[in-house]
């Protein structure tokens, strides 16, 4: 239902950053543009990434909002089935 997971990298910064706690929920029907969600890509691993488009066929186009972010082309369409949950919660780590 609820899991916690720790983010490793800035791609998401400056919302969320590096060493940030995010809290996923599978309780949601459909994602939407807008959304953050946590992934299991098949490439690169464990990622948390902004929903840029939705396909009619459900598949996620997903984006950081970091620079040095992975572009959504490296990324490319996601599967529905790859998404471990809606992020509802982050926290705001900060490097000291």
């Amino acid at each position: 239902m609820f899991r916690l997971f720790r983010v490793e990298g800035g791609s998401m910064s400056p919302d969320i950053s590096d060493g940030s706690f995010v809290l996923t929920s599978r309780l949601f029907r459909h994602v939407q543009v807008g959304h953050i969600v946590a992934v299991d890509h098949e490439v690169y691993g464990f990622i948390v990434k902004r929903v840029a488009k939705v396909a009619p066929d459900g598949q996620l186009w997903l984006e950081g909002t970091n620079v040095s972010s992975l572009t959504s082309e490296r990324i490319g369409w996601v599967s529905p089935r790859r998404v471990l949950g809606k992020v509802w919660w982050f926290s705001r780590y900060r490097h000291c």
